[in-house]
């Protein structure tokens, strides 16, 4: 059950990462109308979305196809992880530990600009699937011997 709650969680971060990466991409290829898009969200006070849309002016076309390009592959690599470890397929079972191990550095980075429960909590659950997914692994490498 945790380990489906794992897949369920790096799926919704895959498809969050598509989200940034098609945004992006977008962002890039009409990157000569933010400007105007920024004046007409500060008029109409949708502030979380003018805050991207400004970090997108910042950022310029180059660095949004960037982020496009590797959000894209990354969302890509989580969902193909998450579709194998669902199907309890060895490779997916690997793939989704290698996902797993390479994000936990991040998240303890992100513990330590700022801390919060749901932080942890997101940690936790990282390395409990680490576990969890390790020792499915290892137990089919023992049947195999």
């Amino acid at each position: 059950m945790l380990l489906k709650i794992i897949i369920f969680k790096k799926l919704l971060i895959s498809a969050l990462l598509f989200s940034v990466s098609i945004l992006a991409l977008l962002g890039s290829l009409s990157y000569q109308h933010l400007p105007g898009l920024v004046q007409q969200l500060t008029a109409s006070n949708h502030r979380l979305l003018l805050h991207f849309v400004q970090e997108g002016v910042l950022a310029g076309p180059e660095k949004l196809q960037k982020i496009a390009l590797m959000s894209g592959v990354y969302a890509s690599l989580i969902a193909l992880a998450a579709y194998g470890a669902l199907r309890n397929a060895i490779w997916g079972n690997w793939l989704l530990l290698g996902v797993l191990i390479t994000s936990l550095p991040y998240e303890i980075w992100e513990i330590r600009e700022s801390y919060s429960i749901i932080k942890v909590s997101v940690l936790i659950l990282t390395i409990f699937g680490c576990l969890i997914i390790g020792s499915q692994l290892f137990k089919q490498q023992q049947r195999k011997v």
